[in-house]
């Protein structure tokens, strides 16, 4: 019921019912039916009653009334935005979220649907989702563990393409490490994913992931380029034996499942979209995600267990190596060999070095397009070069081109600090 009780009833009926229920005429389920009340309202009743009976004025006591609802009404512009989400597909937690990030009102996904009630615009109630069959420990420490899982889906409507979507979360604080959107789930596309989230949040020890062919061999002991680009920096790759042993992550896709294809209609973001202003949106949603949405497990944003954690001590991350090689540990190397000229061919392009004809060599082809040619090929012993050995090296065989083009290049001179020489073309 919702009138309250004062308005509902006579007052001497409830002291009637009360007095009968204290004498012990009548018991509890018979008090709760007469006043059509609560067991909780009930007892706060009878005290309240008690109360007054033992400071002499029982025969005028009247049961309290709230204050009513004295909250603001909400702004014509969300109610605006409220309506035009839930009418693009947004759920009520999600409608929210995006009320905090866009207006700085905080709503609870309760008073969405509240208000979708009031207004008929409440979508039918989804059926609740099966639990885990599978459990496991939480870690302990930030950075000891993240899982990274890769979900296709047609994110942009039944009639566009399925497209990857890569999600990465700390096990010990939820917190999303990564979440980018990608044309084709393929090795360079993970190994961008995977430099943007170490250089954003550092090195973890291990990474979570499922038996897909980028991560795990058909040999026993034969080990994927994905595997040895982090054991080059010491992380682990750790196997789960099915997707509900890595359910953290899984539940992170049904967020983005039900978030982002709704998001996208309403924002008039397409398949045509370049990919960078997709991820930029992608990114501003995940960061106010973790910032500003309690975990109803830990009782506390992602972002405030992540500080929790580290302030006790509690990580388990290393910082990003300041070395030459880390930007070519994570881009796509090819075994080249030097033709008449001191030409490299490569795709249809020739790229002039001052490396002798026949010299086998190494081509790294970085996401920005630049090309890059050196002797040697990463190597750990090569990663830990010292100030005094770089000065030593010979600085004959290195060459990096930016390509804007594929037959023109103006060729240009400068010094890096690895420990080999550097071509630049624009």
């Amino acid at each position: 019921m919702k009138t309250q009780l004062a308005n509902r009833l006579g007052a001497p009926h409830i002291r009637h019912v009360l007095d009968q229920f204290c004498l012990g005429a009548i018991d509890r389920g018979q008090s709760c039916e007469s006043l059509g009340i609560s067991q909780a309202s009930l007892y706060k009743l009878r005290t309240g009653y008690l109360r007054a009976k033992a400071e002499g004025h029982a025969e005028t006591w009247l049961p309290g009334t709230s204050g009513g609802n004295h909250a603001p009404s909400w702004p014509g512009e969300v109610e605006q935005f409220i309506r035009q989400a839930l009418a693009s597909g947004y759920n009520n937690a999600f409608t929210a979220s995006e009320v905090d990030r866009l207006f700085g009102l905080r709503l609870a996904r309760s008073q969405v649907r509240a208000w979708a009630i009031r207004t008929g615009l409440a979508q039918p109630s989804r059926p609740p989702r099966l639990p885990a069959h599978v459990r496991r420990w939480q870690r302990s420490f930030v950075g000891e563990l993240w899982q990274m899982d890769a979900t296709p889906f047609q994110w942009f409507g039944p009639d566009g393409p399925s497209l990857p979507l890569l999600d990465m979360i700390d096990d010990c604080s939820r917190m999303q490490t990564g979440c980018a959107l990608y044309r084709r789930e393929i090795v360079p596309a993970y190994l961008d994913f995977l430099r943007k989230s170490f250089e954003t949040h550092g090195l973890p020890l291990e990474i979570y992931v499922d038996h897909a062919r980028a991560f795990k061999s058909n040999k026993d002991d034969s080990i994927t380029r994905i595997g040895k680009r982090l054991k080059f920096y010491d992380i682990s790759l750790v196997f789960a034996n099915s997707p509900e042993a890595k359910g953290k992550v899984e539940r992170i896709h049904q967020v983005w499942q039900d978030r982002l294809p709704a998001y996208f209609r309403l924002n008039a973001i397409n398949a045509d979209t370049p990919d960078e202003e997709i991820n930029r949106h992608i990114g501003l949603l995940y960061d106010h995600r973790n910032r500003h949405e309690p975990h109803r497990e830990l009782h506390m944003t992602p972002r405030e267990a992540w500080n929790t954690a580290v302030r006790e001590g509690r990580s388990k991350l290393r910082p990003v190596p300041k070395e030459p090689w880390w930007q070519y540990v994570w881009v796509n190397w090819y075994k080249v060999k030097v033709a008449q000229g001191g030409y490299v061919f490569f795709r249809n392009e020739r790229f002039p070095t001052r490396m002798p004809t026949g010299t086998r060599a190494f081509l790294y082809e970085h996401p920005d397009g630049k090309i890059s040619i050196l002797k040697n090929t990463r190597k750990r012993a090569h990663s830990r070069l010292s100030s005094s050995q770089t000065d030593r090296a010979d600085p004959r065989f290195h060459s990096t081109f930016a390509r804007s083009s594929f037959s023109t290049f103006e060729i240009s001179t400068t010094k890096i600090s690895l420990p080999l020489y550097s071509r630049g073309a624009c």
